[in-house]
């Protein structure tokens, strides 16, 4: 059964409560994240994403992939990749026109 009005409603504003107490007693995003290695969080293309989203709005004020121009989604890129970086021993390049057919197929 999918989830009520309401609840999606009452989860946006919990979302919203939180954060808003959050900075105003300023509480980062990186104390966040050391609480969480008490808990097995799988890493989703979900929570890669929101990595991106992260840095993006600390970077560029941009809240939606949408608004960014070419040279903000390289600058965002270069702190993303660097991050990725560190925490896998990879690098993972920004994926070519070429690579997206390869991947579509």
């Amino acid at each position: 059964m999918k989830r009520t009005n309401t609840q999606n409603k009452s989860l946006h504003r919990l979302f919203q409560d939180i954060s808003t107490h959050c900075i105003a007693h300023g509480i980062d995003q990186k104390t966040v994240i050391d609480h969480l290695k008490a808990y097995e969080c799988p890493t989703t293309p979900e929570a890669v994403k929101e990595t991106w989203r992260v840095l993006m709005v600390a970077m560029t004020g941009k809240t939606s992939t949408t608004k960014l121009t070419t040279s903000e989604i390289d600058f965002v890129f270069g702190a993303f990749s660097k991050l990725w970086s560190e925490i896998t021993g990879e690098y993972f390049p920004f994926p070519s026109y070429e690579a997206l057919l390869d991947y579509e197929n």
